[in-house]
């Protein structure tokens, strides 16, 4: 049987244990520490990328106001073109549709009628023209006429009927010309109508550019 006697005094003894209380709470201090600086090394990282992230996307920004700077005398031009569109609407109108009136023409003609002229002309001026097709008001945009030949009076009649239904052609006349040979079997027609753009749309100020 072992019987460990200690012969050293009770102070050296309290000493002894003072001693190792301070080294655990000194290693317990250091592990705190080194954990309270590895997360300020962390924030302190994230601040660095922040703050990187916050110079690239100024340096993006003066970049494309430097590029919105150098286009800004386009938008200037692109403004003035849409005032002066605005302004040649306003005045001129909207122009005839002429491949809408040569396809509803070409449509409509009956196989008994032969064209034999056909001739449009575009008129400066603003001379007011009849209701076309649909009673709506429209603005004079020139004359067409048509010369052909037919069948009979009915044929032409039949085709006219149709061409009262075409936009953009407004007062339809047409006249029946005498034949040079009273043998011939065709009747000779000429036909006028007066090419419109049928009712204008009132501009908006963004369409006519600041239009007051």
């Amino acid at each position: 049987m072992d019987i460990r006697i200690n012969l050293l005094p009770p102070e050296i003894q309290q000493q002894r244990l003072r001693l190792r209380r301070q080294k655990k709470i000194l290693a317990a201090g250091l592990v705190v520490l080194c954990f309270l600086l590895g997360v300020y090394a962390a924030l302190h990282l994230a601040v660095l990328q922040a703050r990187q992230e916050l110079a690239r996307l100024q340096a993006e920004r003066q970049a494309l106001q430097a590029e919105m700077a150098a286009y800004r005398p386009y938008e200037q031009l692109q403004a003035q073109t849409n005032r002066l569109n605005g302004l040649y609407r306003a005045a001129m109108g909207t122009p005839p549709d002429y491949y809408k009136i040569l396809e509803g023409i070409g449509l409509a003609i009956p196989p008994d009628v032969w064209l034999t002229d056909f001739q449009a002309a575009e008129q400066t001026g603003g001379t007011a023209a009849a209701p076309a097709a649909g009673g709506q008001p429209a603005a004079s945009k020139g004359e067409l006429v048509i010369r052909g030949n037919a069948l009979n009076h009915a044929a032409v009649a039949r085709w006219l009927t149709d061409l009262q239904q075409i936009p953009g052609l407004a007062d339809i006349r047409c006249r029946f010309i005498d034949q040079a040979d009273p043998a011939s079997p065709y009747s000779r027609f000429e036909i006028k109508a007066i090419l419109s753009a049928g009712r204008e749309t009132p501009l908006s100020q963004a369409e006519a550019g600041g239009l007051p």
